[in-house]
C-alpha cells in the first residue's frame, strides 16, 4: 500500500468538492468513492457552468459563487491537467479556497492514490500487485551480484527547457531522441547510431531509443524513462535489485473511465485503434484476449517506461515493433502533429498487453514515478514595481512558486530611499526602463496604484498587473505552504464550537476616509486610538479611560490601543487590527481554534531584503535602536541572546497586528509595555519631546522577534493581511 492513509483519513472527515468537471475530474472521483478510499465527493466546481454537464456520478456541477455560498469550507481536490494548475489554485484562493490538494494529470500523488486502487482491484480478482519497494526490503542487500543497471533517459533538441536542479538522476544515461533529424547534439548517446530508427521520431516518440536500447544495449537490465518522467529507485534499491528475482518494472498504471478503449478513441483516432487490434489478430494471435482484456478494463501502463531482464526487454521489442510497422503502414502519416505521435501512444497500451499475457511467466513490480511539471519549463521575463517589503515578499513568492517566471528588474519611480538591488537583481527607476515584451507586476501598498499605473499608460507599458492585498494574501499563503515553515490558518480542520473572540479595530481622529464599507463581524469592535489627545469621537470604545497610554499615541500608534486591550478587555482570544488593515480571519475560521488550540494568529511574515534588520534601518533612527538593543539586554536578556540569529532571517511580522488567547495576549503585553517604556525614557530625545511614531516601529520589531522567539512552545498559525480601501 502506497502510504496515503493519513492524507484519507482526514479527508474523511472534510466536506470534499473536485475542481473540473472533464475526465480526469471523473476518474478522480470513480477512484475515491470507491475502495480503498470510500470517500463522499458533494459536488463539483468549475469556473463557468457553461459547456458542462449538470452533474457526474449523480452529484452536481456548480460554479465557483455557488461553492462559495454552499461550501464555504470545503476542501478542493483540483482534478485539471497541469498547464491550469497555477491559474486555478489563484482564483481558488481569491475566493476563499485555502484547502486545495492537486490530483493533476501526473502528480504524484494521484498517481499513488491510484496505485492503491489498482492494487484492490487486482486483489478482488485474485491476482497479486507487488510493488518495488516491498519486494527489494526482503532481499538481502549484504549478498551483492554482479551485474549492470542502465536506464536510459530519453530527451529531445525541442524538449522545454527544465531548472537545473531538476535535469534528470545522476545514475540515469541522457540518451538523444531523433537525432537523424537535427544538427544539435544533447547527449553523448544518440538513437541514430548502430541498428536504429531515429529518423522515425516524429511518429515513435521515445520508441527510437527503446528500439536503439534493443539493438544496441549490453547491460543486464535495461530501461527507459523520459526526461520530465522518472523512475523513483534510489542506490540501495539499484543494488538491490541486481541480487533480487524481479524481472520487470513498471510504472504504476493509468486509470481510464469508462475504459481504455473509449478513452483511447476520445482523446486521440478510433480507427488507429482498430488497426492496432487488427495488427494483434493477424500477427499475435495469441495475445488477443490480453488485447481484449485492456480495451474493456480500466488500466493501462503508461509513458513507454520499463525497467527489465535485456533478454525480456529483447522478447518484448521482437513483438512490439512488427506490430508498430503494421500500424504504421496502415495508417501513414498525420497533419496534426500531437496526432501524429499515434505509434508511441498505441504502444503504451501494446505495452500493457504484453505484460498482461505475460504477468504469469515474469515477475513484475510497480515502482513510483516521479513527474517534473512542464509549468517551470519556458521562461516569461517580469519586472515587479516596488523594491520594499511587498515587492520583496512577491519576488520570493513568484521564485519559489513560478520559476517559469523570470524578474528581470525592480521599477521605483524614484531610487531615493530605494536599495540599490533585490536579490541581485537591479532596481531602476521607470524612467530608465525601455525592455519590451515584460509584463509589470506591481507590488506596492495598492493605494499607490491608480497613480502606478496611470505613469505605466502614459509611458506605454500595457501589460501589468496590481498584486492587491487579497492576491498577496493568496499568494503568500501558497508560497508558505510550499516551504513548510510557517503553518496556516485556513489548512486547519474546523470545529463544531465557536470560542469567544474580541478584535478592536484602531481607528484615530485623522485617518484619511474609505472609499468602500466593510462588513466588519460582530466580534470587531472599533477603538479610537490617541483619544486624549482630542475631543473628536470616532469610535465609542475609546483607549482613554482606566489604566491607559492613550495620551502617547503620538509616538506608540495602534499600540496605545493594543495596551489598553491587555489592561481592561476579556475574551478567550483578543486581538487588534487597524482601521484600514485586517486579518483574513471568517467566522468559519473562528471554529478552528479551540478545534486545534490555537495559541496565536500572526499574519504572514513579510520578506525583508537582505534580512529583518532592512526594517529597522528604514524606519527606526540609528541611535533609537541602540538604545533599543541596550535596554532588551537590561530588561530580556534572553531575548537580545536570540535577536541576531532570529534577525539575519528574512521573516519579519508587520503592522502590530495579531489574535492571541488572553493569557498569551497579557503575557506579550505584560513582556512588551515596559521594555518601551524604558526605551522612550533613554531615547534623545525622549517621548514626550517628540512625536515620529517611533516606538510603534520599534513595536513591529519587537513583536517579530518575541513570537519568532517562542515559535516552538506557542501554537501559532498565520493568515493573510487585507488592506480596507
Amino acid at each position: 500500500m502506497y502510504d496515503r492513509n493519513q492524507w484519507i483519513e482526514q479527508l474523511k472527515s472534510r466536506e470534499l468538492l473536485i475542481f473540473g468537471a472533464g475526465n480526469i475530474a471523473e476518474e478522480v472521483a470513480y477512484c475515491l468513492q470507491r475502495k480503498p478510499y470510500e470517500l463522499k465527493i458533494h459536488g463539483f466546481m468549475v469556473s463557468k457552468k457553461e459547456g458542462n454537464r449538470k452533474e457526474i456520478f449523480g452529484r452536481p456541477v456548480i460554479d465557483i459563487a455557488e461553492g462559495r455560498r454552499e461550501h464555504p469550507d470545503a476542501c478542493i481536490l483540483l482534478a485539471v491537467m497541469e498547464k491550469y494548475q497555477d491559474e486555478i489554485l489563484d482564483t481558488l484562493a481569491e475566493n476563499g479556497f485555502h484547502s486545495v490538494i492537486p490530483l493533476t494529470f501526473e502528480s504524484d500523488l494521484w498517481s499513488e492514490l491510484r496505485g492503491n486502487y489498482y492494487r484492490e482491484c487486482r486483489l478482488s480478482q485474485g491476482k497479486p500487485y507487488l510493488t518495488l519497494e516491498e519486494e527489494l526490503n526482503a532481499v538481502d542487500g549484504t549478498e551483492k551480484k554482479s551485474g549492470a543497471l542502465t536506464v536510459y533517459m530519453a530527451k529531445c533538441h525541442v524538449d522545454r527547457p527544465l531548472p537545473e536542479e531538476e535535469v534528470g538522476e545522476i545514475w540515469e544515461t541522457p540518451i538523444q531522441v531523433g537525432a537523424a533529424l537535427t544538427d544539435q547534439c544533447i547527449a553523448e548517446v544518440c538513437d541514430n547510431t548502430g541498428d536504429h530508427i531515429s529518423e522515425k521520431n516524429k511518429e515513435y516518440c521515445e520508441l527510437t531509443a527503446l528500439y536503439w536500447i534493443w539493438k544496441n544495449g549490453r547491460a543486464d537490465y535495461e530501461g527507459l524513462c523520459h526526461y520530465r518522467r522518472h523512475f523513483v529507485l534510489d542506490e540501495e534499491q539499484r543494488e538491490k535489485l541486481l541480487s533480487s528475482d524481479i524481472d520487470v518494472i513498471l510504472t504504476i498504471p493509468v486509470f481510464n473511465y469508462p475504459d481504455v478503449r473509449t478513452a483511447y478513441c476520445r482523446d486521440h483516432e478510433a480507427a488507429d485503434w482498430e488497426v492496432m487490434l487488427e495488427a494483434i489478430r493477424e500477427l499475435q494471435p495469441e495475445y488477443w484476449n490480453a488485447a481484449d482484456e485492456l480495451q474493456r478494463g480500466q488500466f493501462y501502463y503508461g509513458y513507454n517506461m520499463l525497467i527489465a531482464r535485456k533478454e525480456i526487454l529483447d522478447d518484448y521489442c521482437a513483438w512490439l515493433f512488427p506490430i508498430l510497422a503494421y500500424c504504421e503502414k496502415k495508417c501513414g502519416k498525420k497533419s496534426d502533429v500531437y496526432q501524429n505521435r499515434y505509434i508511441g501512444f498505441l504502444a503504451e497500451r501494446l505495452l500493457s498487453v504484453y505484460f498482461l499475457h505475460n504477468e504469469a511467466k515474469y515477475k513484475i513490480v510497480h515502482a513510483k514515478k516521479h513527474f517534473i511539471s512542464g509549468q517551470t519549463a519556458s521562461k516569461r521575463k517580469i519586472a515587479i514595481y516596488g523594491a520594499q517589503m511587498v515587492a520583496v515578499s512577491v519576488y520570493y513568492a513568484l521564485k519559489q512558486l513560478e520559476p517559469q517566471k523570470e524578474v528581470v528588474a525592480f521599477l521605483v519611480s524614484d531610487p531615493a530611499g530605494n536599495p540599490k538591488t533585490v536579490d541581485g537583481i537591479p532596481v531602476i527607476p521607470l524612467s530608465q526602463f525601455e525592455t519590451e515584451n515584460v509584463e509589470i507586476v506591481i507590488a506596492t501598498p495598492e493605494n499607490y496604484h491608480a497613480e502606478i499605473t496611470a505613469e505605466l499608460e502614459k509611458r506605454g507599458f500595457s501589460s501589468y498587473i496590481c498584486i492587491d492585498s487579497k492576491k498577496e494574501a493568496a499568494l503568500m499563503e501558497r508560497y508558505y505552504k510550499s516551504t513548510g515553515k510557517f503553518r496556516t490558518l485556513h489548512a486547519l480542520k474546523k470545529g463544531s464550537e465557536r470560542p469567544e473572540a474580541a478584535v478592536y479595530m484602531s481607528k484615530f481622529v485623522g485617518d484619511r476616509p474609505l472609499n468602500h464599507s466593510w462588513d466588519m463581524p460582530d466580534w470587531v469592535h472599533p477603538i479610537q486610538a490617541g483619544a486624549a489627545l482630542t475631543e473628536k469621537r470616532v469610535a465609542e470604545i475609546t483607549d482613554d479611560t482606566g489604566d491607559n497610554i492613550s495620551a502617547k499615541n503620538v509616538n506608540y500608534s495602534e499600540l496605545s490601543a493594543m495596551y489598553w486591550i491587555g489592561r481592561h478587555a476579556h475574551a478567550e482570544y483578543m486581538g487588534l487590527f487597524h482601521y484600514r488593515r485586517v486579518l483574513d480571519i471568517t467566522e468559519e475560521d473562528l471554529y478552528r481554534l479551540r478545534e486545534n488550540s490555537v495559541d496565536v494568529i500572526l499574519p504572514y511574515p513579510t520578506l525583508q531584503e537582505p534580512d529583518c534588520n532592512a526594517h529597522h534601518r528604514r524606519y527606526i533612527r540609528e541611535a533609537d535602536w541602540k538604545v533599543t538593543l541596550a535596554v532588551l539586554q537590561e530588561y530580556a536578556p534572553e531575548y537580545a541572546k536570540a535577536l541576531p540569529e532570529i534577525f539575519a532571517e528574512k521573516y519579519f511580522y508587520n503592522y502590530n497586528m495579531f489574535l492571541a488567547r488572553e493569557k498569551v495576549y497579557r503575557d506579550f503585553c505584560d513582556w512588551l509595555f515596559p521594555i518601551l517604556a524604558r526605551i522612550e525614557e533613554r531615547s534623545e530625545p525622549k517621548g514626550n519631546e517628540r512625536k515620529d511614531r517611533y516606538l510603534g516601529y520599534i513595536g513591529e520589531n519587537l513583536t517579530t522577534l518575541y513570537f519568532r522567539h517562542h515559535r516552538n512552545d506557542l501554537n501559532i498559525v498565520h493568515t493573510g493581511r487585507l488592506m480596507l480601501t
